[in-house]
């Protein structure tokens, strides 16, 4: 049973789970809703800082090159990776004309 694992285990594994689930596992019940995890400062702060955060990506055309982009929706940074799009079957460069959203 979760209850008889070490807080530590506790943590990690609570810590790994997206917060929409954290939040419907609060509501099945009082043994969660009142869970000392939830309200710990130690825990919420090691939450935020190790749960993945929500991205954005896209695929830009920008002086000739395709480039993968990145956006971090909390840190507001663009992270640009430039790759080649080679074509399989004949070895050959593919050039993007059109992009849809």
């Amino acid at each position: 049973m979760f209850s008889d694992l070490p807080r530590e285990i506790e943590e990690e594994i609570l810590s790994r789970v997206p917060i929409k689930s954290l939040r419907q596992l609060r509501a099945t019940g009082k043994r969660w809703y009142h869970h000392p995890l939830f309200k710990d400062p130690k825990f919420i702060k090691r939450y935020f800082d190790t749960t993945p955060r929500k991205y954005h990506k896209a695929i830009v055309l920008n002086e000739f090159r395709i480039q993968s982009m990145s956006s971090y929706v909390d840190e507001r940074r663009i992270s640009p990776s430039r790759f080649l799009l080679i074509d399989p079957l004949d070895n050959q460069k593919v050039d993007i004309a059109h992009a849809f959203h």
